[in-house]
């Protein structure tokens, strides 16, 4: 998801604990006991009255034998029927989920089917918000989609809906006003007009979670292009509106390559050759939907024109289509199980920032951009969010998480090796759902480097370290406070053209320095507060 830059509108929506989150963040014996393998989804949508109305079927394994599962779908959506093993049977509907008695045998796999429908809530700031996203283009005509990250994808359709527990692939069939065409994640595998109606089916051959798949309805034109990556020649298309076409073909071009090489140069291949790639004009801002990025900047530079980094950095590239894409990697490859640990997905997105902007025009102007996004850090939480409440973290997992990762490759001090564990780490969790401390370890293991207290004080403390120090008689006094007790940092100074590491704890220490020599100064790249103190 994207940052926001008004945060008094986002950050007041996230910290409002809804009476479902802990509903749906609740990893129970009805969820935990199957796994979803496909979705075949199929709905009729209105341009006009935003009800939705479709059938669900999903293949799922169980991991043990069970006679009850529950299925995710949150009023005013509604379950009219389930059938199961060729029989209709009965379900017991809770204020946010179905319980339906089903017989299974443990290693199994089912298939169960369901129709539904309902009209979702409209979301009233998308896509900060959930529901329904209604609006017109500029000719007045019909411009649909739907926002879910926050709400989760239950908002709109039956699911197994946990962040755990993604589908292997699945299938959406959208069946829409002939006018409008209908535009989703993954490959186009059937379309046709029928009466009135238009029918698109997409598939998605990769693993899915919810929030991501998406349907989109308007008057788009398709812009087609190719990317010759890692993996041989990954399908590129556009779908715009019809009256952005000429302005969007040269544009995105533009902006979606250079992303691309610099990404697979830093992270490896784009995760979803198979399912290609795709931006999808919306009438909000943005979204990392899985191999269908929605797209709403404008065709401009900036983040609506703004450079979030004050650096001016950030005017010189389309952030949205920078930082939505970059969730392919970190967000949508790699995916978090809680979303209290989100900071694997906006830490690791907002850092490719930095790294797209050191691509394009140097590493001081990288620096400058990731330096300058402090400025929007409030140090107010840890930017890991309580377990199972389905609450993800203030806007701090963005700017601070990004300036953690920066500091780290700091410390590392070889790009060569910190471009080896990027690309390690989507190649190892390739596909796959984790926690913070699994990535945190395999980041220690593979740089040969203990980070679990560097990593509790950075993601678990709300502050950051303060480096107090001082000069006396040719040597530099200097020391940790406001930290964790066994902390110590590597912390790099610099005199003239020479640079040294000092290992600070919370304990003084001192390093001489050599007759004739400047006085060294801290490196501002080193995630802490300095503090020249008088002695």
């Amino acid at each position: 998801m994207l940052q926001v830059f008004v945060f008094t509108i986002t950050f007041n929506l996230v910290a409002q604990t809804r009476e479902s989150d802990a509903v749906l963040g609740a990893l129970d014996s009805h969820r935990s006991s199957w796994n979803a393998l496909f979705y075949n989804l199929k709905t009729r949508m209105s341009d006009s009255s935003g009800v939705i109305y479709g059938t669900q079927e999903i293949t799922f394994k169980a991991l043990e034998s069970f006679d009850s599962m529950r299925i995710d779908l949150q009023s005013p959506m509604h379950i009219n029927w389930v059938v199961f093993q060729d029989r209709r049977i009965p379900w017991v509907r809770t204020k946010f989920f179905f319980k339906i008695p089903v017989s299974t045998i443990k290693d199994s796999i089912y298939v169960i089917k369901m129709g539904f429908n309902g009209k979702p809530p409209q979301a009233k700031y998308p896509p900060w918000d959930g529901g329904l996203v209604k609006s017109q283009d500029a000719q007045g005509r019909p411009w649909v989609s739907i926002a879910c990250q926050g709400m989760a994808g239950s908002v709109w359709f039956p699911c197994k809906d946990h962040m755990s527990d993604e589908p292997d692939s699945m299938q959406l069939t959208l069946i829409i006003p002939k006018q409008l065409k209908g535009i989703s994640n993954g490959r186009l595998v059937h379309s046709e007009i029928n009466g009135d109606s238009a029918v698109y089916s997409w598939k998605v051959r990769s693993p899915i979670n919810n929030y991501n798949i998406i349907p989109n309805l308007g008057s788009y034109v398709q812009i087609k292009d190719t990317f010759l990556g890692k993996e041989g020649v990954l399908d590129l298309n556009y779908w715009v509106l019809d009256y952005d076409s000429i302005k969007a073909q040269n544009y995105l071009s533009t902006q979606v390559k250079p992303m691309l090489r610099c990404f697979e140069f830093w992270l490896g291949p784009y995760p979803f050759y198979k399912d290609g790639y795709k931006l999808i004009q919306t009438p909000y801002l943005g979204m990392e939907h899985q191999s269908g990025i929605a797209y709403g900047n404008n065709f401009n530079f900036g983040y609506l024109g703004e450079d979030l980094s004050e650096s001016g950095w950030g005017l010189y590239w389309d952030y949205i289509v920078v930082h939505e894409s970059g969730h392919e990697w970190f967000g949508n490859n790699i995916s978090v199980s809680d979303v209290a640990d989100n900071w694997i997905h906006e830490g690791f997105t907002c850092y490719l920032e930095n790294l797209f902007v050191e691509y394009l025009f140097g590493s001081s102007a990288g620096s400058q951009y990731v330096l300058g996004l402090r400025n929007n850090i409030n140090y107010k939480h840890s930017i890991i969010a309580p377990y199972h409440m389905n609450q993800s973290p203030d806007g701090d997992m963005y700017y601070k998480g990004a300036n953690i990762l920066h500091y780290l490759r700091q410390i590392v001090n070889s790009d060569s090796l910190w471009r080896l564990c990027l690309t390690h780490l989507n190649k190892k969790f390739k596909h796959q759902t984790v926690q913070s401390v699994q990535i945190e370890n395999e980041m220690s293991m593979f740089l040969n480097l203990d980070l679990s207290v560097f990593f509790n004080q950075y993601l678990r403390t709300a502050s950051i370290p303060v480096l107090e120090y001082y000069f006396k008689k040719q040597n530099l006094y200097y020391r940790l406070n406001q930290t964790l007790p066994d902390l110590i940092l590597p912390i790099r100074f610099f005199s003239g053209a020479e640079s040294c590491w000092v290992n600070a704890g919370n304990q003084w220490n001192r390093l001489k320095i050599k007759p004739g020599a400047h006085l060294p100064s801290p490196d501002p790249n080193c995630f802490v507060r300095f503090k020249k103190i008088k002695q």
